[in-house]
């Protein structure tokens, strides 16, 4: 708790302000700190955390729509309230990885260029 309370000072002086007020005024800085734990309790804190969830899948759908829209109304990924922290919101975003295929399709196409045959063979 103190280091939180060193980093707000450091947040609204300047950077080590908080180091500096506890060395230099130590009865000062140990009633301002017992005032912040008084009333950290009180404060609601919010921050916002976006945590990345890689799921590979294997679909028998043609498109991503209907992969998407299956996973959203059949599949569970949960992640549920803490102590310390409540969800507020999830999403499902998706991205196709298709680097790895379209870079071994061009070292394909070099390579048949470097053996001198064409493209159309």
């Amino acid at each position: 708790m103190e280091a939180a309370f060193i980093d707000q000072l450091d947040q609204i002086y300047w950077q080590g302000y908080g180091e500096e007020f506890k060395a230099d005024n130590p009865d000062a800085f140990y009633r301002q700190f017992a005032e912040f734990k008084n009333q950290y309790h009180f404060i609601m804190k919010y921050e916002t955390l976006f945590i990345r969830v890689l799921v590979a899948v294997h679909a028998d759908h043609t498109s991503i729509a209907e992969i998407v829209n299956e996973v959203e109304t059949q599949s569970k990924l949960s992640l549920t309230d803490t102590a310390n922290f409540n969800i507020l919101e999830t999403e499902i975003y998706y991205q196709e990885y298709v680097t790895l295929k379209i870079s071994i399709m061009a070292h394909n196409v070099k390579e048949k260029i470097r053996l001198g045959s064409s493209l159309g063979k």
